[in-house]
């Protein structure tokens, strides 16, 4: 099987700009689906750890009653650690998580999460 080449994380973060709606979901667990974004950043960034943590999120009851949340993921890269804030959109926060170790190439992500899905914010 051929094995695509990586993009550096100018490209990644350069080719999310071009991901505008979705014509294409991919079901990750029986209650979460992903955008035709969200899942290039994954396959890029190597990060369905990301997918992983926003699902177990929904076991917390006050984060699980919001219909909308925003999810922030701040990585300091020469620590690789990572913090990530899960806020209901209106900067009211609902939880939060230190990573102690994370290889996520970017210096932070803007996620959302609505109606089982994850999707980037010019995806909404």
């Amino acid at each position: 099987m051929e094995q695509k080449e990586q993009l550096t994380p100018t490209q990644i973060l350069n080719s999310l700009h071009g991901f505008i709606g979705s014509e294409q979901f991919y079901r990750i667990y029986p209650n979460v689906i992903i955008t035709e974004g969200v899942k290039f950043l994954c396959d890029q960034a190597n990060c369905f750890w990301l997918i992983d943590c926003i699902y177990s999120y929904q076991t917390i009851k006050k984060v699980a009653v919001e219909t909308f949340q925003v999810i922030d993921l701040t990585v300091d890269l020469a620590n690789h650690t990572g913090l990530i804030v899960v806020t209901d959109g209106n900067e009211v926060e609902l939880m939060r998580q230190e990573l102690e170790f994370t290889d996520f190439p970017l210096s932070q992500i803007r996620l959302y999460y609505t109606d089982s899905t994850v999707l980037l914010p010019r995806e909404y």
